[in-house]
């Protein structure tokens, strides 16, 4: 089982846990008991973590406007692929500090936190 493959499971079953059978309604967290609260929180926050190591189809979903991301081109262009730091502009511009690269993005991840620095 890959990486989106596993988010799409754990998706499927934090929708179950807040899926009300009986209304066809989502039921709020605050009216769930404290053990689903927890584990509904669990599994928002592992899905979270899971998205932050994948690439995302630009297909599937776009980056917020302005947020640093890591990029991949596949384009013959660039041999034999192109990754890249940049930001989504909004408007269908991958920029970074001097080249779009416009429609070339296939997909993009969120760049991962700033590693812990302990006495240094």
């Amino acid at each position: 089982m890959n990486i989106q493959e596993i988010i799409l499971n754990l998706q499927c079953n934090l929708d179950l846990m807040q899926f009300d059978p009986f209304t066809g309604e989502t039921i709020a967290k605050s009216c769930m008991n404290k053990l689903n609260r927890e584990l509904c929180t669990a599994l928002e926050e592992a899905i979270k973590e899971l998205q932050k190591k994948s690439w995302i189809s630009v297909k599937d979903r776009l980056p917020e406007d302005g947020e640093s991301i890591l990029i991949f081109v596949n384009d013959s262009r660039y041999e034999p692929i192109q990754y890249d730091v940049c930001y989504y502009d909004g408007d269908d511009a991958w920029l970074d500090s001097g080249y779009s690269f416009g429609s070339d993005v296939t997909h993009w991840m969120p760049l991962p936190e700033p590693p812990e620095m302990k006495g240094e």
